[in-house]
């Protein structure tokens, strides 16, 4: 995909990335807010699909998007990790798109940028649903803030 263009699939990631993404020495960790309601021991089936929802949406999403391997745990918490350096063309982009990949993203990150380049309805949609997935869901037990 081309650097510095916005598609359906970048504004999901960078929805997740400011909702939930920090970055250390290059390396890249979204935060999920699963905590209990995600935990493998109190609902096996629930942890299941979300496990499948990662493994089957997020990590191909990434992967064709920014040629950027990522895993996930689940233990203490639920987080996708990238398993290398943040690639190249996901640097640019962040770059681009005014992020600067260092620390806690929804700390030290401003979307001033970001949302000029989210200039469809689809590309809004896309990104709140990652930040949606990444910050919470709309059960108050869930929220993180």
């Amino acid at each position: 995909m081309s650097v510095g263009i916005m598609t359906s699939e970048k504004a999901y990631l960078f929805g997740l990335i400011v909702g939930g993404g920090s970055f250390k020495n290059g390396q890249m960790i979204i935060d999920l807010p699963y905590r209990l309601w995600g935990k493998a021991r109190i609902n096996p089936e629930r942890a299941g699909k979300l496990a499948t929802d990662i493994l089957s949406r997020v990590r191909p999403l990434f992967e064709r998007t920014y040629n950027m391997p990522v895993t996930f745990s689940i233990d203490p918490e639920w987080q996708i990790r990238s398993t290398d350096s943040i690639s190249n063309e996901l640097s640019a982009d962040m770059r681009e798109f005014g992020i600067v990949p260092n620390g806690k993203i929804v700390e030290t990150g401003s979307i001033t940028r970001l949302r000029e380049h989210l200039n469809t309805d689809l590309y809004k949609r896309n990104f709140i649903a990652g930040l949606a997935d990444s910050v919470g869901s709309l059960n108050p037990n869930h929220r993180r803030f």
